[in-house]
């Protein structure tokens, strides 16, 4: 008789952690869409990079986009959407990695980078001090196709130069 209750628990058993396993481990994505707890009822789109307010904006968004330069803990550069980084007399020139891509399949491009960069000014708003009047000082961009004279591309590189003897920190990219 224990002999039997010793099989039929270890039959049991194991048609537990198979029923189990089939039911909780294996089971087949039925969506691709990923859900994360957050503490906010408010629409994921209307999250903007340009106006985080909340520490939690922050975190999601930090996990969200990339940044074009990293700093490590000595405060050394290190590559994020810019593979390389480089000072050529006092502009910054980004390479722009040649291998990013959007989740739609397009590559990211250093025009890419600078519409970015030229948004922000346009928009008169980011979290780090005020960019524009290190890069454009004295223009007041209403678009896009504005030109500032801080800002270029040249092939798959961004330079980015402080203009009228003014500095920026470069962990401002980092963001």
């Amino acid at each position: 008789m224990k002999k039997l209750k010793v099989v039929l628990w270890f039959v049991i058993f194991i048609l537990s952690v198979v029923l189990g396993e089939k039911l909780f481990m294996n089971e087949k994505v039925k969506s691709n869409v990923l859900r994360v707890a957050f503490p906010s009822q408010q629409s994921f789109k209307r999250y903007e990079p340009t106006n985080i307010s909340l520490d939690y904006e922050y975190i999601l968004l930090e996990n969200i986009y990339s940044p074009l330069v990293e700093l490590d803990k000595n405060g050394s550069i290190e590559p994020g959407v810019a593979e390389k980084t480089e000072w050529i007399g006092d502009e910054l020139k980004l390479s722009i990695r040649s291998n990013l891509k959007t989740k739609s399949g397009q590559t990211i491009t250093a025009e890419d980078v600078l519409f970015s960069l030229k948004r922000i000014l346009v928009l008169s708003a980011n979290t780090h001090g005020n960019f524009k009047d290190i890069v454009c000082p004295g223009i007041d961009l209403k678009s896009i196709e504005q030109e500032c004279a801080g800002l270029r591309t040249d092939g798959n590189d961004v330079f980015i130069k402080a203009i009228g003897g003014k500095t920026f920190k470069v962990n401002a990219l980092t963001q």
